[in-house]
């Protein structure tokens, strides 16, 4: 869903469409990749408060990692950039979703860890996040 939905998601604009999918494959790659270390420490930051603990441990990539954190993750970046097609360029892209994808996760281990806040369809971290983050920097742009 991540590659081909939000893909093909984004050819709505007539002079962008093939330029949209390109840069969707590279934006939700780099930011899978870039959530999966975010979201690692931010875990366990938020772990460690709600807990005591101050030293910190190895953390362990397995699929919940992949699929909970790092693709929703980009699904939020993803949200923003369909805010953002067509107003910025590839490296104005890299930037907001490098900073997002850090917001995300923040807000993602305080909601999880600290509230205990999670609902079933993502609706408060991902797409609120996503839809106010792409309103915050289209309105900056």
């Amino acid at each position: 869903m991540i590659y081909v939905g939000f893909g093909f998601l984004m050819v709505f604009l007539k002079s962008y469409s093939w330029t949209a999918v390109g840069l969707n494959y590279l934006i939700a790659s780099w930011s899978l990749l870039w959530c999966i270390l975010t979201s690692a420490f931010w875990n366990e930051v938020c772990e460690q408060y709600s807990i005591g603990h101050t030293p910190f441990v190895k953390f362990q990539i397995d699929l919940k990692e992949l699929i909970f954190l790092a693709e929703f993750g980009a699904g939020a970046v993803l949200i923003t950039f369909g805010a953002l097609l067509g107003k910025c360029n590839v490296f104005q892209l890299w930037i907001i979703a490098s900073i997002e994808v850090m917001f995300y996760s923040m807000n993602y281990a305080i909601l999880a860890y600290i509230f205990g806040t999670l609902d079933i369809g993502g609706a408060m971290t991902i797409h609120t996040f996503g839809a106010y983050y792409g309103l915050t920097t289209t309105w900056f742009f």
